[in-house]
């Protein structure tokens, strides 16, 4: 019984190492780039731009109206790659999490054939 716990504690350690070597990330951070900071200065000023122009502080000619428009196609744009970057992260994930399953159940199969030939020892 000793030896078989033993055993089961070097494979569990070992099996954390591989692990952790092939599958978790230690920089799962959020990755910002420089369009990431335009689109949120771009919806900074068009809500800056509504709360003045509601005010009436601020007069502009019938062309230039439509500007905090163009903002917004930019920030719909910006959103639909976000989306699409995200998709493509989560597709990536639930194929780690087919191979992760695939690894626990080979795992399993080893764990029940060292129980049954520790079994024998004892």
């Amino acid at each position: 019984m000793f030896l078989d716990s033993k055993i089961l504690k070097i494979f569990q350690k070992n099996l954390q190492k591989i692990y952790n070597k092939k599958y978790h990330n230690k920089n799962m951070t959020i990755k910002r780039n420089f369009w990431d900071y335009l689109a949120w200065i771009c919806l900074a000023g068009i809500t800056i731009w509504v709360i003045l122009k509601i005010l009436g502080i601020i007069n502009t000619p019938i062309w230039l109206e439509y500007a905090p428009i163009y903002g917004a196609i930019y920030l719909a744009g910006w959103n639909v790659n976000k989306l699409e970057r995200a998709t493509k992260d989560i597709k990536e994930n639930s194929k780690d999490i087919k191979e992760i399953k695939f690894d626990i159940s080979n795992i399993k199969f080893e764990i029940q054939t060292m129980k049954t030939k520790c079994s024998k020892i004892n």
